[in-house]
């Protein structure tokens, strides 16, 4: 697809221009849509390019640390950060992007757990006023009280619904899990036997 090669290769090719500042950019070969798959950070007028300021692929073999995650940005104006956790035992670590929107985040609405038999008591209990409407003042205190008898019988018929996060792990245990992928990892980079043994213990 002529087009698609064209688009990637303007890409590549205003990568190659600015990424030259960025320490520890990596070229990779693709050779199914045959252009150059850039892992590294840059800018232009139009584009943005956000990378992680340490090393997302270990090699333990070469000891060869490389950033190869990144993202692109286009018409995006909010500022954005790219962070990697360490935590994993793994040669490719995990890459958070985050992006500042500045939009507070909303409180989640009270959960609510009707009796429907209990409702339909109250609604039964509640003395409905028949009033004479002349006019559209009188139409709009009779919705207004009719609302208010809806909702008072609503209210009385239903009780708060606590969750319960079931299946989380303590925090004590994920602290641990967390240490031992750390020293696991580390292990693998030194292969040293007292880190092995701490976290085989």
């Amino acid at each position: 697809m002529p087009g698609v090669r064209r688009q990637l290769e303007e890409i590549k090719e205003f990568l190659l221009e600015e990424i030259r500042d960025i320490p520890n950019f990596t070229l990779y070969r693709n050779d199914r849509i045959n252009t150059t798959t850039l892992r590294a950070g840059g800018r232009d007028n139009n584009h943005r390019i956000i990378a992680p300021t340490s090393a997302t692929r270990i090699d333990c073999r070469t000891n060869a640390h490389n950033i190869i995650d990144f993202a692109t940005f286009k018409n995006i104006s909010f500022p954005a950060t790219a962070t990697v956790f360490h935590e994993l035992s793994s040669d490719h670590l995990p890459c958070l992007l985050d992006i500042n929107t500045n939009v507070k985040s909303q409180t989640k609405p009270n959960l609510f757990i009707t009796n429907w038999d209990n409702y339909n008591f109250y609604l039964q209990q509640t003395n409905l006023k028949l009033i004479n409407i002349d006019n559209e003042e009188d139409a709009d205190t009779a919705i207004e009280n009719f609302t208010n008898d809806l909702y008072a019988a609503l209210n009385k018929s239903s009780k708060p619904k606590y969750l319960t996060n079931k299946g989380r792990l303590p925090k004590e245990i994920k602290l641990m899990i967390k240490n031992k992928n750390y020293l696991r990892r580390l292990y693998q980079r030194s292969r040293d036997q007292t880190v092995k043994n701490a976290y085989k213990n």
